[in-house]
C-alpha cells in the first residue's frame, strides 16, 4: 500500500472503530502496453534505425494508398532471437504463424490495420472516418457518398458527413422512422442515438408525447439501460411536467430507493428532481428521505441526495440536512458521504451549514477522517469557511493536531496547504 493509503486508512479507521484493511503487495507487470501486438503477441520494442526499408517509406494518408497496397511495400519488423511468443497455442502467437509460413519473422502491423480497419459497405464498419475532415477522407469514402445520397435522395451539403447519425446504411435510408420502434431503438447503442435526435427533431409537442408514450410500461427497464437511460432523460427533459407523470408512477412502483441507487438510474431520478413541481414528486421524496442515510452512503445514490440538496423543495432539504447533522459520524468515513456534506455545506443558507459544520465539529475523530477522504478535504474546508470566532480556532487545532499524517494524503495535504496560506494572509 502507498502511504497515502495508510494514513487514511489509519484515521477511518479510528474514527469508525474498524480495524484499518490488510495491505496487499502488488506484482509490478514488466510488460509494457506498446510491446503487445494487436493479436495479442508480444513482440520487442525495436528502434526506428533497425526497422530496414522503412525509413525511405511515406508515412501513410488516408487518400495515397490503400491499407493493403501500403501493406505489400512495406517490410515488417524483425523479433530478435530467442524473444518467445505468445503461449496461448502450441504453434505461438499471430506472429510465430506468420514468420513459419513466410520465412520472415515479427508481426505484420499494417495487414493487422487491414483487417481491423477495413470498410465492409455490408456491415457498415469504419465509420469514424466520415468524421475526417474532407481533404483527410480516404478515395473509397469520397466515391461512396454520392451513391448514398443518391439513394437517400438528398444532395451531400457542403461540409457535412452524410453518416453523422448511424452510418452508411441509416444515411442511404435518409431519415429513420421511429414512430413505433421507440422501445425497440431505446436499447440500443445506435437506436437510442436515433431516438433522441427524432425527438429533438419533431415541431410539436403532441409527436414527442406520443414518441413517449411507447415507454409507458418498460421505464424501469429503460432507467436501468445504459442506452435507454439517455432517452428517458431526454423525455424528462423536453416534456411538460404532467406528460411525464407515468415515468414517476412507474419509478415508485419499482421501489424509487432501488432506482437511485443504480448507476443509470440515478440519472432519471435526478432530471425528475429537477424538472418537476414539488407537489408533482412530494411523494417519490419522502420514499427516498426515508432512507437518505444509506442513499448518502451509496456509490451512486448519493448523487441523488445531491441533486435534492441543489434542486429540491425548502421543506425537502431542510429534512435532508437535518438527517445529515445526525448522521455525521456515518457520513464522515465514507467519500460518498463527504461528497453530500459538502454540497450540503454549499447550497444552504448560513444558519443551516453553520448547524452542519458545528456537527462536524463535535466529531474530531470524524472531523479528520473526513480531511484524508476523497471528496472529505473539500468538506472540511467548507467546515472552515463556515465556522467564526472560538469555533473556528478549535477545528483549525483539530486538523494541526494531526498534520504530518494528513500531509501524507492526497487529500489531507489540500486541507494543511488550506490553513496555512489563511495564517499566511492573516499575518499580512
Amino acid at each position: 500500500c502507498s502511504k497515502d493509503q495508510r494514513s487514511r486508512d489509519a484515521l477511518v479507521s479510528r474514527a469508525s472503530g474498524v480495524a484499518p484493511r490488510s495491505c496487499t503487495t502488488h506484482r509490478d507487470l514488466d510488460m509494457c502496453a506498446s510491446d503487445v501486438d494487436v493479436d495479442g503477441s508480444l513482440s520487442a520494442a525495436v528502434p526506428q534505425s533497425a526497422l530496414p526499408c522503412c525509413s525511405d517509406q511515406p508515412l501513410w494518408t488516408p487518400g495515397a494508398m490503400g491499407f493493403a497496397e501500403l501493406h505489400s511495400q512495406h517490410t515488417p519488423r524483425v523479433e530478435p532471437a530467442g524473444m518467445s511468443s505468445s503461449p496461448r497455442s502450441p504453434e505461438g502467437g499471430g506472429a510465430a504463424r506468420h514468420a513459419a509460413s513466410t520465412g520472415r519473422g515479427g508481426p505484420m502491423p499494417l495487414k493487422m490495420l487491414d483487417r481491423r480497419l477495413r470498410f465492409d459497405l455490408k456491415v457498415g464498419r469504419a465509420g469514424w472516418a466520415r468524421y475526417l475532415p474532407e481533404d483527410l477522407r480516404p478515395g473509397w469514402l469520397q466515391e461512396s457518398e454520392p451513391q448514398a445520397n443518391e439513394a437517400a435522395g438528398t444532395p451531400a451539403p457542403s461540409g457535412v458527413c452524410v453518416g453523422r447519425v448511424a452510418g452508411l446504411e441509416e444515411a442511404a435510408l435518409g431519415l429513420v422512422q421511429v414512430t413505433g420502434r421507440v422501445r425497440h431503438l431505446s436499447f440500443n447503442p445506435r437506436g437510442s442515438r436515433q431516438v433522441q435526435a427524432a425527438f429533438d427533431a419533431v415541431g410539436s409537442d403532441g409527436e414527442r408525447v406520443a414518441l413517449a408514450r411507447e415507454l409507458v410500461g418498460h421505464v424501469d427497464r429503460a432507467a436501468r439501460c445504459p442506452h435507454a437511460n439517455h432517452v428517458l432523460q431526454k423525455v424528462v427533459a423536453g416534456l411538460q411536467p404532467k406528460a411525464v407523470q407515468f415515468v414517476i408512477d412507474e419509478l415508485m412502483e419499482a421501489s424509487v430507493g432501488k432506482v437511485a441507487r443504480d448507476k443509470y438510474g440515478c440519472r432519471t431520478v435526478q432530471r425528475v428532481i429537477e424538472r418537476c413541481p414539488e407537489e408533482q414528486v412530494a411523494d417519490m421524496v419522502a420514499e427516498l428521505l426515508a432512507e437518505s442515510n444509506s442513499l448518502c452512503r451509496h456509490a451512486y445514490g448519493n448523487y441523488v441526495m445531491q441533486n435534492l440538496l441543489e434542486h429540491g423543495a425548502e421543506r425537502h432539504r431542510q429534512v435532508l440536512l437535518g438527517s445529515l447533522c445526525e448522521g455525521v459520524r456515518t457520513l464522515g468515513v465514507v467519500p460518498a458521504g463527504c461528497a453530500v456534506i459538502a454540497t450540503a455545506l454549499k447550497h444552504t443558507d448560513e444558519d443551516n451549514a453553520l448547524r452542519l459544520a458545528s456537527a462536524v465539529l463535535k466529531e474530531p475523530d470524524v472531523m479528520l477522517a473526513m480531511a484524508a477522504q476523497r471528496h472529505g478535504g473539500l468538506a472540511v474546508t467548507r467546515v472552515l469557511e463556515v465556522l467564526r470566532g472560538p469555533m473556528r480556532n478549535a477545528a483549525i487545532n483539530i486538523v494541526a493536531s494531526e498534520s504530518q499524517a494528513l500531509m501524507a494524503s492526497r487529500h489531507g495535504i489540500e486541507v494543511v496547504r488550506y490553513i496555512e496560506l489563511q495564517a499566511a494572509c492573516a499575518g499580512a
